[in-house]
Formats: structure tokens, sequence, C-alpha cells
């Protein structure tokens, strides 16, 4: 019997959803550092569009090395839709919970596979280390 689409079968998710996933998570992790802010409320990636409209030439720094993967864009919407309503923690960025993604699951019509809810858990770790990051 065949695992789902990018589901677990013998050991762990499928070599091409792996592979998609990994994209995502680069695609992500750049996102999040050129949304931080410095101490004056600017964001990394404003920083370097002004540069890149003052010199005419876009930084390196703004282009990625990863891009959305077309295949795991609701994933990323999905996160963005998750992380949105997130409930704020007591002294820190609260983690998206099971139970957080099962009530957005209902409220919404989605059906995550579990492949694709262990992605969601696996961005908004990379999200919350990007916060701890000076």
């Amino acid at each position: 019997m065949a695992a789902p689409p990018g589901g677990r079968g013998h050991g762990g998710p499928r070599p091409f959803f792996r592979e998609l996933a990994d994209e995502l998570l680069g695609f992500a992790r750049h996102h999040f550092r050129l949304s931080r802010e410095d101490a004056s409320g600017v964001s990394l990636r404003a920083h370097l569009q002004q540069l890149a409209k003052s010199t005419g030439q876009v930084p390196p720094a703004l282009v990625g090395e990863h891009s959305l993967p077309e295949p795991l864009a609701h994933v990323w919407a999905w996160f963005c839709e998750l992380s949105n309503a997130r409930t704020p923690g007591a002294f820190a960025v609260a983690s998206i919970s099971y139970q957080d993604m099962e009530a957005w699951a209902r409220l919404t019509g989605h059906r995550p596979t579990a492949a694709e809810v262990a992605l969601l858990r696996e961005l908004d770790a990379a999200f919350i280390a990007s916060l701890r990051k000076e």
C-alpha cells in the first residue's frame, strides 16, 4: 500500500515533497530575515528596497536563493493565515499549537495532510527562531 502524496511511507516524507519543503523553508527564512525591523521600526526589506531605488541596482541580499515552490504555495498561505491569528504569549511569541491548527482547519474547511501539518510546524519553528536572532 502506497503512502498518500507527500505523506509518510517507509520512514519519512517522499523525497520530492522533502525537496519542495526544504525550498519553502529556505524561502520562509529569507522572508523572515527581510521582515525583521531595526530599532527604528524599519525592516531590512525596506532598507534594501530604498537602496535599490536610490542606486538603480537590486542588492543581492534582497533576492533570496530560494523561491516559493508553487506546489506548496498553499502551505505558505496557510502558515501566514495561522501566524496572523497567533495567540500572544506571556513573554514571547507563542508557537502555533495543534489545537490552533485544528480549530483553523475546522473553521476554514482546509484539510491539511499530516506532512503539511509537519511542514506548518517547521515553518513556525523557523519563524520563532528568526525572532530570537540578534
